[in-house]
């Protein structure tokens, strides 16, 4: 989930700029899309979402370390995969 965030925050930018070019009749051919994207340059960036993504990332890393940090904690017996 918080990948899927962060590559948002990534892509929201140029979704703001290019959807409102394109109408849904234009999008079936590329040949109209390209020359609508071939100048773009991204002004703004969505910190706040990126920021979102991460922390959520971050909390699911740190939400497994600390589960297989515990003391006593059979690893094998959490459905673990055995090469």
């Amino acid at each position: 989930t918080g990948s899927v965030v962060v590559i948002l925050s990534f892509t929201w930018d140029f979704c703001s700029y290019f959807l409102p070019l394109v109408r849904e009749s234009d999008i079936t051919g590329i040949h109209l899309i390209h020359p609508l994207t071939y100048g773009y340059i991204p002004d703004q960036f969505n910190w706040f979402l990126y920021i979102a993504g991460e922390i959520v990332i971050l909390t699911g890393i740190i939400n497994i370390w600390l589960r297989y940090r515990r003391p006593g904690t059979d690893r094998s017996s959490k459905g673990a995969v055995r090469l």
